[in-house]
């Protein structure tokens, strides 16, 4: 068994982020005694994962038995306590959130009415998750979203098993999801849709049709056009020369900016500066 790990925790503002709200991520551990006299009481729904240890998980007066690689799902207001083997360091990890679709959340996990512990169908992976996002020192917004990421990356793990499309999950939230990541990223030029699709562990095509079918235009077109307009915005205010533009817009190829920005405007970048500098 490996060495307990350091309590950690990272929190999150609610008002910060519009959509799935992710509340919180942690890890605990108890090595000192066995049994938990005080009922918890979470204000979030809550996943949570065991790393190491036996044990039993008591919600609504019955016992759950939970090990290693076993999760369990606590839903707000729900009064919880654990008991574990006193051979075995009680070790675990938890990713708490709010979400207008929870109970969905919950069913795709599989737990039904009256089951809260189950077994992770890819432990490792999920711990490995835990591990990588706990390794920030601080909840900011790429934490957020790394931590948004984690969530639906067992989702999707979940839906594979059940057969279940991810359609089943409101689209508008995954899009919106989406939308927030290209509008935080897009002015950088290594940034693409792949990454977007990847933060929130859906296929490049997952993500297009989603995206499309509640923002109206695919991904690729958004993160263009607003690539796009943040030019022209900056060539209204500012005297930067084009390779300079095209960089801070987020393009990497100078013939290609120029190419589109003229497709969309129906002008050249110096046209456009002209026409716009005594406005």
């Amino acid at each position: 068994m490996s060495a307990p790990k350091e309590r950690k925790s990272l929190a999150f503002r609610e008002n910060d982020y519009k959509f799935l709200k992710i509340c919180s991520i942690g890890y605990n551990n108890h090595t000192n005694n066995t049994t938990s006299d005080f009922f918890c009481v979470n204000q979030w729904n809550a996943l949570y994962f065991i790393r190491n240890g036996n044990g039993s998980v008591l919600i609504r007066g019955k016992s759950h038995a939970v090990k290693h690689g076993d999760m369990f799902f606590i839903t707000p207001n729900e009064p919880w306590n654990i008991h574990f083997d006193e051979n075995d360091a009680w070790e675990y990890y938890w990713i708490a959130f709010n979400a207008d679709y929870a109970n969905e959340i919950r069913e795709i996990l599989g737990f039904g009415d009256g089951e809260y512990a189950r077994a992770a169908k890819f432990p490792q992976r999920v711990e490995w998750i835990f591990d990588s996002l706990l390794e920030a020192k601080s909840a900011t917004a790429e934490v957020y979203f790394n931590a948004l990421s984690a969530l639906m990356q067992i989702l999707a793990a979940e839906f594979s098993k059940s057969g279940t499309d991810v359609s089943t999950v409101r689209h508008k939230e995954l899009a919106e999801n989406a939308k927030q990541i290209i509008d935080i990223n897009f002015k950088n030029p290594d940034f693409s849709v792949a990454h977007a699709a990847e933060m929130l562990y859906l296929s490049h095509g997952q993500m297009s049709r989603v995206f499309k079918e509640v923002i109206g235009i695919s991904p690729v077109t958004y993160l263009i056009d607003i690539r796009l307009n943040y030019a022209a915005e900056i060539l209204r205010e500012g005297n930067m020369s084009v390779k300079e533009l095209c960089a801070c817009a987020g393009f990497s190829d100078t013939s290609h900016f120029m190419k589109r920005f003229k497709k969309k405007f129906g002008t050249t970048v110096m046209q456009y500066r002209k026409l716009h500098t005594h406005q």
